[in-house]
């Protein structure tokens, strides 16, 4: 093998590697905004159960109120 033929393999084994981290860096950036978005889902659903359990609350409270 010539040494131009190890500098070509060498340039080509360098763009592989180069696309294989930009490969590894948008799956990354995906998985990290997957799980964002579950996060902040799970939040808006923690937020309503919440709510619900508030109001339930108030009207039992009130029926209470309305009875008594």
């Amino acid at each position: 093998m010539t040494l131009e033929n190890m500098k070509n393999k060498a340039k080509h084994g360098l763009k592989d590697a180069v696309e294989a981290t930009k490969l590894t860096a948008e799956n990354l950036s995906y998985e990290v905004k997957h799980e964002l978005n579950k996060e902040r889902i799970q939040n808006k659903v923690d937020n309503v159960q919440e709510a619900y359990h508030e109001i339930k609350e108030e009207v039992k409270h009130d029926i209470k109120d309305m009875f008594h």
